[in-house]
């Protein structure tokens, strides 16, 4: 986490080849999201996601790189426990039914 609206997220995953153990694949990202309204539910992901594969042979790289950019909308409340703005106040609770009907 760099501050309250961005932050850095990274992982590899080593995937062994069992039967020959000098091939592997390793898959590699990192992101940068940046949150764009107050509630949290905006965001704006940049990133590069790399995978090294030494069974690609030539006139193949080894090394393939993705770069993307993502804009994601969370439908559900902030991990901090935090609500929206508006989120207990845009859908009151239902008044209970009326017996006398």
């Amino acid at each position: 986490k760099i501050n309250d609206s961005q932050s850095i997220e990274a992982n590899s995953v080593y995937f062994p080849d069992f039967d020959e153990t000098s091939e592997y694949r390793i898959t590699s990202r990192i992101d940068w999201s940046i949150r764009l309204n107050d509630e949290g539910s905006l965001h704006l992901k940049l990133g590069i996601k790399n995978e090294y594969d030494t069974h690609r042979k030539r006139p193949f790289d080894r090394n393939e790189y993705e770069y993307y950019v993502a804009l994601s909308y969370s439908f559900l409340p902030r991990r901090d426990g935090a609500t929206a703005a508006r989120g207990r106040d845009a859908f009151p609770p239902r008044a209970a039914p009326d017996s006398r009907r």
